[in-house]
């Protein structure tokens, strides 16, 4: 069997001192698994076309299956081809919270490699269901789905369950008629027109008589007649199970129509048409084998991009004009993307024309984590494309390895690091490449040992994604002089080189767009000299079709809980301290989603979640508020538990750490900043575990801190039991409106980290003896709140508080009214304390533009360890200012200063 291969040496670099890898795999680490050669791809999308995750897919018959993932899209690895049932199983999947998916099973012809056909799932909500008992019906019980469709059970009506219970709840579902899935049936001359599907749950329910239809007239009747189908849940095969159902002010009434469950669809005769068109992709060229539904009829694009459909409903049942709906879905190689419009049609031959879809092909690609020859377990694993504007980021399963999935062909790569010591960091970097048409590909993610800074006269300036880490192609410009300095576009590496000083300032810009979205961006270095700089971009990214990432269901219940507080609960991935440092402090939001079904807030015990499939957290809270301000009273946890992906796994939380232990901070309250009020502090909590890994506990508390004297004391559940050889991770926030020069108008804002408990003796490497104070905030003297300063440059005048190791200059300006978003993003030494925004050479896109309101922050970086122990600290941070996270720089306090200022 023809095996997919690992990357080959070419297309992949870890700086220059480590050998690539090729053939099966690396020589100095592990490898992945063998994959099969077959592939055959699947994609499930709820009724609104969104992305449906945790889907199983699977081939009647056989062992063939596969699983949904962020896109709503599974690959069976398997070739199954000719007449197959396949069943959706949409129980334990998500497209949205607290949805609830039907399962089908139809029968369909499969010529090779792929599904043809997009697969669409009811939704089952609790609005449109009711409970019975099973046995004779003694009242009438009707139940109405979101579409407005009516089942009525009469009374006297039987109802039946296969498994004996001796209660059911009833469910009605929908779906858009070009959503219908399967063959349906074919008229014996023209066509039949379709109207919306109605899905009856559960599937093996049974109705003895059987019960009555009411629908919207879709179809269009006027004096025709309709027939009801059904698509057998055992089969998959359409049939007809009642003729000449009439409309009647607008509604189709059929009684005695249902007596099963499974989905049901009214059609009507109507003349045939064709429809024909070509998919492009956005630049215009043609886009080949891509999915088409007209109405319900399918088929694929040419090596043209163009389809002809056959078969349409020209008219409606009753001869008046309609429009057809056309979906368009890049499946197999391409980025998934979904297009629909509706084309008015009639008897002649109609063509749409060109549309437009936004995708590029793609590949799924396998990540294997390499340290010292060893996998690297459970961290957080990035990777981005230089194309299609697509940033990824998880973390990494026992074995090191992880899955991207639809990243876009040609070029991409990582970006990764982690301190040592002072001294030294683990860092990697490396740039990979995709051929078009492959549907797999084996990455390696390689950690070496190297300074935090060399002693190169030359500097390495590499533009990555602020996300995944893998280069871009932007404008780099060296220096202050307004107007000049340019050096260059990168391109496929995102690097340039230039002298170790970058002339006093490096800076990278780039304009990014999707859609109706756009943003200006830029991030400039002040002071560089290293032989290594990162210059993080933040990009408009591609969304995904699916809101959540692969997981398996967890159902259970909060034990021990009072009814009467209230109750959270928080599922993570597993996370790093850094990812939940980012979120809280930096607004950097944790690139993971999961669904949350059923909710403790709402039912104050009960729950059902989704945990990642590689692993994850959940934190349960027992909370109280009082005025406002919410205390923690007890949590209980359940840390690193892996779901069954798909599937659905049931354990109880029990809520048996009460928080009623102390953790003092001694003198942390001397010398508290002026504007700063304790009391208006908000806690952000995390469990720090032995392996390094965090777990999001609670945010937004304001009970569990408070003062004693110039003592700062935490009330907290004890680091004792289960909870031994842990430590807490507190985040104290909170924002002040100032008054007076020269803050007038501004905010200060601040982020302090301390962890729990203190060190003493303190830990090896800190600057002082364990003590916390909090770190005042910076000044800004010009300009000042309400100031207009000129678009083509203008000079900040500041100071950071003393101590700190870093600054960094934000000015941002929202989109307004289909302008861009703009952002100039600096990081500043801590001696500095004035930098001038310039005007960017042409070549250089500038965040910097006439007639704009921007919001002015000055920030304060304060550090306790490792970096800031160097001989010169600053040069080391701003070497690695991307691959090495704030918290694993040591940061632990970041103070604000905001200003509002315009721009003539």
């Amino acid at each position: 069997m023809t095996q997919l291969r690992p990357m080959q040496a070419s297309g992949f670099a870890v700086a220059a001192v480590l050998a690539g890898c090729s053939g099966d795999g690396s020589d100095i680490g592990p490898d992945l698994p063998k994959l099969p050669a077959a592939s055959c791809k699947a994609v499930v999308l709820d009724d609104l076309g969104r992305g449906v995750t945790g889907a199983t897919v699977a081939v009647a018959g056989s062992a063939v299956r596969t699983i949904t993932g962020r896109n709503g899209r599974g690959d069976f690895l398997a070739n199954p081809t000719g007449r197959l049932s396949i069943s959706v199983d949409g129980s334990a999947a998500a497209a949205v919270d607290g949805d609830r998916l039907a399962t089908l099973r139809f029968a369909l012809d499969v010529p090779g490699t792929d599904l043809p056909s997009v697969f669409y799932l009811p939704d089952l909500p609790d609005s449109a269901s009711a409970t019975l008992t099973v046995g004779t019906q003694t009242g009438a019980t009707s139940v109405t789905s979101t579409a407005g469709a009516v089942l009525t059970v009469p009374a006297g009506s039987s109802v039946g369950l296969p498994s004996g219970a001796p209660a059911v709840v009833l469910r009605v579902g929908a779906l858009q008629a070009q959503h219908l899935p399967a063959d349906l049936p074919v008229a014996p001359t023209g066509t039949f027109v379709f109207g919306r599907g109605i899905f009856v749950d559960p599937p093996s329910l049974t109705f003895t008589p059987p019960v009555d239809l009411d629908v919207d007239d879709d179809l269009g009747l006027g004096a025709a007649t309709a027939q009801l189908y059904h698509l057998d849940p055992t089969t998959g095969q359409w049939s007809e199970v009642a003729t000449g159902a009439a409309s009647t002010g607008a509604r189709i009434t059929l009684a005695g129509a249902v007596a099963t469950g499974g989905l049901y669809a009214f059609g009507a005769a109507a003349a045939a048409t064709t429809v024909q068109g070509r998919a492009v992709g956005p630049a215009g060229a043609p886009l080949p084998d891509v999915l088409v539904v007209v109405d319900q009829w399918k088929t694929t694009t040419g090596i043209d991009g163009r389809f002809a459909v056959d078969g349409v409903a020209a008219t409606l049942a009753n001869g008046a004009p309609r429009a057809a709906v056309v979906e368009l879905f890049a499946g197999a190689t391409w980025l998934p993307a979904r297009q629909g419009t509706t084309v008015p049609v009639s008897a002649a031959s109609t063509d749409a024309g060109d549309i437009m879809l936004d995708t590029l092909p793609a590949a799924n690609v396998r990540v294997q984590q390499v340290l010292r020859g060893r996998a690297d377990a459970f961290r957080p694993v990035r990777t981005s494309s230089l194309l299609g504007d697509v940033a990824l980021a998880t973390t990494g399963d026992a074995n090191g390895q992880s899955l991207f999935e639809d990243l876009p062909t040609d070029w991409f790569g990582f970006q990764e690091g982690r301190p040592i010591d002072p001294f030294g960091v683990f860092y990697g970097q490396g740039i990979d490449f995709v051929d078009q048409g492959r549907r797999w590909h084996d990455s390696f993610h390689f950690l070496f040992e190297r300074p935090w800074n060399l002693g190169s006269r030359r500097t390495r300036v590499l533009v990555t994604d602020s996300i995944g880490g893998g280069p871009l192609k932007a404008a780099i410009v060296r220096g202050t002089v307004p107007g000049e300095g340019f050096l260059g576009l990168t391109e496929e590496s995102g690097a340039l080189f230039d002298d170790r000083d970058m002339g006093g300032r490096a800076t990278a810009s780039l304009r990014t767009a999707r859609g109706s979205e756009a943003l200006v961006y830029a991030f400039s270095i002040e002071r560089p000299s290293g032989d290594h700089l990162e210059l993080p971009l933040r990009r408009v990214l591609r969304p995904p079709l699916a809101r959540f990432d692969r997981h398996g269901l967890v159902e259970g219940n909060l034990t021990g809980v009072d009814p009467s507080r209230e109750h959270r609960l928080r599922v993570t991935r597993r996370i790093s301290p850094g990812e939940w440092w980012a979120d809280v402090a930096e607004g950097r939001p944790l690139v993971s989603s999961l669904p949350v079904d059923v909710d403790p807030a709402v039912t104050h015990g009960p729950f059902r979640v989704g945990v990642d499939a590689v692993g994850g957290n959940l934190a349960a809270t027992e909370l109280t508020t009082v005025s406002t301000v919410t205390t923690l009273q007890r949590m209980g946890l359940l840390v690193d538990f892996q779901p069954v992906e798909g599937g659905l796994v049931q354990r109880d939380i029990p809520l048996d750490l009460a928080a009623d232990t102390t953790f003092t901070v001694g003198q942390a309250l001397l010398a508290l900043p002026a504007e700063l009020v304790l009391g208006d502090l908000r806690l952000a909590l995390a469990l720090e575990q032995p392996s390094r890994r965090a777990v999001d506990v609670a945010r937004d508390l304001g009970g569990n801190h408070a003062a004693n004297g110039s003592d700062l004391v935490f009330t907290l559940p004890a680091l004792t039991g289960p909870l031994a050889g842990h430590r807490w991770q507190t985040a104290l926030q909170g924002s002040f409106p100032t008054s007076g020069y020269p803050a007038s108008g501004s905010i200060a804002s601040i982020s302090a980290r301390i962890d729990l408990p203190r060190p003493v003796p303190p830990l090896p490497g800190s600057l002082t003896s364990g003590s916390f104070t909090f770190l005042d905030f910076p000044t800004v003297t010009a300009p000042v709140t309400g100031d207009v300063v000129p678009a083509s440059g203008f000079t900040v005048q500041y100071s950071l508080p003393p101590r700190a190791l870093y600054g960094s200059i934000e000015l941002r300006s929202d989109a307004v009214g289909g302008a861009d978003a703009l952002c100039w993003h600096v990081i500043v030494p801590p001696d500095l304390n004035q930098f001038t925004f310039t005007r960017l050479p042409a070549e250089a896109v500038t965040p910097l533009v006439a007639g704009r309101t921007y919001t002015l922050t000055v920030s304060a970086f304060r550090a306790q360890q490792v970096v800031a122990l160097a001989e010169f600290p600053y040069f080391d941070l701003a070497t690695l200012l991307q691959s090495v996270d704030e918290f694993e720089r040591g940061v632990e306090q970041v103070s604000r200063r905001t200003i509002q200022i315009t721009t003539n």
